[in-house]
């Protein structure tokens, strides 16, 4: 199933990008402050490419925009669906629309200046 490997491989791109970004810049408050203190720019704009990237890698996911070739979470749920599995259809739908929700206050949050702490 080559939409699973590719959609895989976004999710746990996603992964990795946000553990490290908890690990580096929501780790306690020292650290935070060391890091205000230390290089203010560098780490200001490593954190904001952190959390675009991972952004950016979850509304991949849930991108269901006719412009592009269908390789989301919608599709996913379709093809189990589709094979006639449709309690997992049904309990992905589920996800994908939780995920959808997340992003969207997520994003807005970011655009408002706010940093998430959770995804």
């Amino acid at each position: 199933m080559d939409i699973y490997k590719k959609l895989k491989t976004e999710v746990l791109h996603a992964n990795f990008m946000w553990i490290t970004f908890r690990d580096v810049f929501a780790v306690d408050e020292p650290t935070t402050e060391l890091l205000a203190n230390s290089g203010i720019n560098f780490f200001s704009t490593t954190q904001n490419l952190f959390l675009k990237d991972i952004l950016s890698s979850l509304f991949k996911l849930t991108d269901t925009s006719p412009k592009k070739e269908s390789q989301d979470l919608e599709q996913l749920v379709f093809l189990a669906r589709q094979s006639g599995h449709h309690e997992l259809g049904e309990r992905l739908d589920q996800r994908c629309h939780h995920i959808a929700s997340v992003c969207s206050e997520t994003l807005m949050s970011f655009a408002e200046g706010e940093l998430p702490t959770s995804i």
